[in-house]
């Protein structure tokens, strides 16, 4: 005798069938992603190149500062050496006069600046891989389009939506019974679960 707990219960044979217009439901989502893509990337690229300005920037700044501290390591040691130095800076600072020497005052005259001229920087360009792109990006739609939040969030919401109804109009898989398929119309009904 069989235990009635242990019988399976029947079911119905299923058979999945290809989804109507996928070159219809692959072209939503392909625009939609073609919407997203520049929407998170760009945003992205300029703070990175941003980041990358200000760390330029930076490095200038320290090449100056390190250019500063040697002068004045050789400034101190010249100063601790030289007793010529001394009496130059005596002269300049301390307005300091040996007996029987004049001093001529020219104005008008500018000493030269020591600071060496600042340092080009080079821009900042994309990967390689990736120069190709954003060259097509840029000369179809203008990236200070990306970076604007109103048209952003407009431009996101546009692709979700057309993203949904990718999903809703063209669902990517049927699932049917066998037994409710009627083949002499070949019109398929949706399975009951």
């Amino acid at each position: 005798m069989t235990d009635p707990a242990s019988i399976e219960p029947v079911t119905q044979p299923t058979r999945r069938r290809r989804a109507p217009f996928p070159v219809m439901f692959w072209s939503l989502v392909l625009l939609a992603s073609a919407g997203f893509t520049p929407c998170i990337l760009v945003p992205v690229w300029e703070d990175y190149r941003a980041i990358k300005l200000a760390e330029s920037y930076e490095e200038v700044a320290l090449a100056r500062m390190e250019q500063h501290v040697e002068r004045q390591k050789k400034h101190i040691v010249a100063l601790r050496t030289d007793p010529a130095v001394n009496v130059r800076l005596a002269k300049r600072e301390l307005n300091y006069q040996q007996p029987l020497e004049t001093t001529i005052k020219l104005e008008g005259i500018v000493a030269p600046n020591p600071e060496s001229p600042a340092p080009r920087l080079r821009p900042i360009e994309p990967p390689a891989s990736l120069q190709r792109i954003f060259g097509v990006i840029v000369k179809i739609l203008p990236d200070r389009l990306f970076l604007d939040p109103l048209a952003r969030t407009t431009i996101m919401i546009l692709c979700g939506a057309t993203m949904l109804a990718a999903f809703l109009l063209f669902p990517p898989v049927q699932t049917v019974d066998a037994a409710t398929t009627d083949d002499a119309n070949d019109t398929i009904e949706p399975a009951h679960v």
